[in-house]
């Protein structure tokens, strides 16, 4: 009463299954990622600020990036970007944002003022830290921010659910043959 395509149906559904299930517990992510870096490395960059970085260690990858944001509050809808001026790595192969200096706003090194200026784009791009380059000085200030969340307790994952599923798994199974 099983037709030929049956298992093969009802494998993918069990994956699927198991798929959505898991994905609460386990991250994909790295899987992701090497399916989908399959791009050819690109030129070096050249300039003021690539050249800098080099100086210090890094190299930068990835120049002026505009992020667009959809801003939604109640049924009104806004639009905005933010930039960053460049993406570096590090000898361990550490992504960074990087900031450029601008005369008209200098670095106030003040909790508030840092959070203000830097802690949304740390947040965008989640690299390891943030590469702050003064032209004028030819330095690079490393920036990174620790902040917790308010912990709630992680749920233990369900064994008794897969136990029960595999043995309905294989109560179908006994009765289909």
């Amino acid at each position: 009463m099983t037709r030929s395509g049956d298992p093969i149906v009802l494998f993918l559904l069990v994956g699927v299954i198991f798929y959505f299930f898991l994905r609460k517990w386990f991250s994909f992510s790295s899987m992701k990622d090497w399916v989908f870096n399959t791009r050819p490395d690109p030129e070096p960059l050249r300039g003021e600020i690539p050249t800098i970085l080099q100086e210090h260690g890094y190299e930068a990858y990835a120049e002026k990036q505009k992020i667009s944001l959809q801003i939604k509050v109640g049924d009104e809808s806004f639009e905005s970007r933010m930039f960053i001026d460049v993406f570096a790595t590090d000898e361990y192969g550490n992504r960074y944002a990087v900031i450029t200096s601008r005369r008209r706003r200098p670095l106030k090194k003040i909790g508030a003022s840092l959070r203000d200026s830097f802690l949304a784009s740390y947040l965008l791009a989640k690299p390891m830290g943030l590469l702050y380059v003064n032209v004028e000085a030819r330095s690079v200030e490393e920036i990174t921010f620790q902040y917790e969340f308010p912990s709630h307790k992680r749920a233990p994952f369900p064994w008794s659910y897969i136990v029960v599923f595999v043995l309905g798994m294989l109560v179908a199974w006994s009765i289909t043959k």
